[in-house]
This record gives structure tokens, C-alpha cells and sequence, in this order.
């Protein structure tokens, strides 16, 4: 891949986070990584799934408070998981990500109650005010 899965900024200030739970879902092995360890750099506490039918099995045995998820992903797509999710876990937070101009699917995803959908490759310090707002 010739351009960078997640944009890093030499300014990671991230406030008063506090340490919380997040599951990565991504079908991308390179951009779960990648993903994985920034938020570990943060703090965070990760884990990864690398499709839909994991990520439902995740949510029911963990205790995540937040969702980092891809849009387009074989299988389930991200926007059919979502709905699940939110009929499993109302409050739970969930972010989408998508590399695709993909109009009606962002749609559905805040439909669904998505906080945010990010445009990949992810901008680092939108990444970090979007948990600093959601993560408190």
C-alpha cells in the first residue's frame, strides 16, 4: 500500500482519557495494527476482530465501551453489525471507518447511531478528539 493507513502527528496530547476498552473491527490486517498501536501507545486497553460474526461474539462476552469499526468488510458489513450491536447494547459507542465513498451506507450508519464515521487513513488528532469527547 503506497499510502499511510493512519495519518500520526508529531502532537498525541491526549488529555485525561481515561483507560478504557476498545475493539478494533477491520478486515484489514495492516490498519488493525496500525490501529492497535497508537491506542495502545495511549493507553488504551485493545482488542481486534477481523470480521462481524466475531465482533457480535466480542461484544456479548466483553466489556467494551467502544467501537472502532470498517463499513465494508466481507461478510457482515460493518452497517449490518452495527445494527445488531445496538440491538444487544443501545449505549455502547461505536465509530465506523471507511477508505470508500460509500454515501448511503454512512447514512445508515448514523441512522443506526453511529457517533462518527472517519474517512481512512484516519487523521491522528481527529482519532484523539473524537476519543477525548467519547472516552471520558
Amino acid at each position: 500500500m503506497d499510502r499511510a493507513l493512519v495519518s500520526r502527528s508529531s502532537s498525541q496530547d491526549t488529555g485525561n482519557i481515561k483507560e478504557i476498552d476498545i475493539l478494533i473491527v477491520d478486515d484489514d490486517a495492516g490498519i488493525t495494527e496500525t490501529l492497535q498501536d497508537i491506542l495502545l501507545e495511549l493507553g488504551f486497553v485493545v482488542k481486534t476482530v477481523n470480521n462481524g460474526l466475531d465482533a457480535l461474539h466480542r461484544v456479548s462476552t466483553l466489556d467494551t465501551r467502544l467501537i472502532l469499526m470498517d463499513i465494508k468488510m466481507p461478510g457482515m458489513n460493518g452497517v449490518e453489525v452495527l445494527r445488531k450491536i445496538k440491538q444487544l447494547n443501545p449505549s455502547l459507542k461505536v465509530a465506523m471507518m471507511t477508505a470508500y465513498s460509500l454515501p448511503s451506507k454512512i447514512q445508515q450508519s448514523f441512522e443506526l447511531g453511529a457517533e462518527r464515521v472517519f474517512q481512512k487513513p484516519l487523521e491522528i488528532e481527529e482519532l484523539i478528539e473524537f476519543l477525548a469527547k467519547y472516552c471520558k
